[in-house]
């Protein structure tokens, strides 16, 4: 039986807490979301969505709803000096979902909204989170409004409130890590029209220090600039235009010219991470848990990514289908994610920090490593997140399949928009399932029968019939026979 009919409680309504509370009111499951702030932002923020987002995502909102009006991201180059000195194509793997998407955090959270609304759920704003006590059948929590305060218990408590986390104080966790010593510039700004080169690739400039450019499309460009070491702490004052403008002509070969300004922000960077997201019934999730370097533009998309991996478990769970130990495969697949992801960012940002004679050495080695395919192949896979696989820490993995095709553990890129929460994919003439397994768990199945002109055809290994894939977009099992195949449930029990 379910433990509690009360709401899943989600602090915080920025990507991470939009995306649990979508994919837990998807599998129908009581969701209520509170938000501190008076509305969504209206700041760009978080620019890119990488495709393993958007195909996890794709089931309840499809790509086309982040690709309308934004840019589709085709190549990164960079130069230096005037001289292009290298590029990594950014080509999609042929089932039509977009290796990017260049969509201002704005835009994805209106996006998230609109697929919220439509499931019947809307954000409880100038509501926040101000104490916590877990038990061990629910979480008791005070919430403080414009209204006055109240207390609730919630069955889980999800916490997305971000890298100052009130959930994760009020849990007395420790956030150990460490600052970086240098101060960046973020600044979005409109260019003189035509006078871009290139709206579909994002431009690294290694002339004098390190600069990005990023398209937002319309003439709209984001610059993120390295302004050197520094000692000070707190935000640095707010640049003016013509001193941004000063910074894209130091940092930059482009020759582009700013017409107007939209946003502009200095930041440090912080690299840490919680030992533990799961602390009974309170999960943390997205910067709440880890932050780390904007080098690869992986923040947003891996707390989106960690918001899916727990939201089918607690619906299983709160409908009494597993225990709660189930939600322990959301510590093991998620932390070493998020472990990685502070590592490879730090060191990208590392590599853009580097002072002379290093810098010229990296400058001379990198157009020959970018031109080694299987280089290409890894920094494109890391940055689209398609390498991330729980083959080898999920106790969910069976170790099934084949590493030449697919595997128990690994991303499965569906179709965008399938409306299913598990996924039976297969031979069709071998895939018929059994009526008993017909809705198993209360989870409705939807068999996509393979054929030589489907675009996953060629993942299924030659010697079996059927994949199953989790409501996360992840493969559960490889197997011979689709009973087989939903035998993997009993993994869940």
């Amino acid at each position: 039986m379910p433990s509690s009919a009360s709401p899943v409680l989600v602090v915080g309504a920025g990507p991470v807490g939009l995306t649990a509370a979508l994919m837990l009111a998807r599998h129908g499951t009581p969701v209520r979301v509170i938000d501190r702030n008076d509305g969504p932002t209206n700041l760009s923020k978080a620019l890119v969505v990488w495709q393993r987002t958007l195909e996890t995502l794709g089931p309840v909102l499809s790509h086309d709803r982040f690709c309308a009006e934004h840019p589709v991201l085709e190549q990164v180059v960079i130069s230096t000096g005037g001289r292009r000195r290298g590029r990594l194509p950014m080509p999609d793997r042929g089932t039509g979902v977009p290796p990017c998407v260049l969509v201002p955090q704005s835009a994805t959270e209106r996006i998230l909204l609109a697929g919220l609304a439509d499931l019947g759920v809307q954000v409880e704003r100038n509501t926040e989170l101000t104490a916590v006590e877990p038990g061990d059948e629910s979480v008791a929590c005070e919430l403080t409004s414009t209204s006055g305060s109240s207390s609730v218990r919630t069955p889980w408590l999800v916490a997305c409130d971000g890298s100052h986390s009130v959930t994760r104080h009020a849990l007395g966790l420790e956030f150990p890590g460490h600052a970086v010593t240098h101060r960046w510039l973020l600044a979005d700004f409109d260019l003189v029209p035509d006078t871009a080169n290139d709206e579909h690739a994002i431009q690294i400039q290694l002339a004098r220090g390190i600069a990005a450019l990023f398209p937002m499309g319309n003439d709209r460009f984001r610059l993120i600039a390295d302004l050197g070491a520094t000692d000070v702490e707190g935000e640095t004052p707010t640049l003016t235009k013509d001193e941004v403008q000063a910074v894209l002509d130091e940092h930059t070969d482009l020759g582009y010219r700013i017409a107007s300004m939209h946003w502009v922000s200095c930041f440090g960077v912080n690299e840490r991470q919680v030992a533990s997201y799961v602390h009974g019934r309170v999960l943390l999730a997205g910067d709440a848990a880890h932050v780390h370097s904007p080098a690869g533009g992986q923040g947003m998309n891996t707390g989106m990514q960690d918001a899916a991996n727990l939201a089918w478990k607690v619906a299983l769970v709160e409908r009494g289908a597993a225990p709660p130990a189930l939600l322990d495969s959301y510590q093991a697949e998620r932390h070493p994610v998020g472990a990685a992801v502070v590592k490879q960012s730090g060191a990208l940002l590392e590599a853009a920090m580097l002072t002379e004679p290093l810098r010229s050495m990296r400058d001379h080695l990198l157009p020959l490593a970018l031109s080694v395919p299987a280089v290409q192949h890894g920094l494109r896979t890391f940055l689209t997140e398609e390498a991330i696989s729980y083959h080898d820490a999920s106790p969910l993995a069976d170790g099934t399949g084949d590493k030449h095709s697919v595997r128990s553990g690994d991303g499965w890129p569906l179709a965008s928009g399938a409306e299913a929460e598990l996924i039976l994919f297969g031979d069709a003439a071998r895939v018929d399932v059994p009526a008993t397994f017909g809705a198993p768990d209360g989870f409705p199945l939807t068999i996509v029968r393979a054929d030589a002109g489907h675009p996953q055809a060629h993942s299924v290994p030659r010697d079996t019939a059927a994949v199953l894939v989790r409501p996360d977009g992840v493969v559960a099992t490889v197997a011979r026979d689709a009973a087989t195949a939903m035998a993997w449930l009993d993994r869940l029990r």
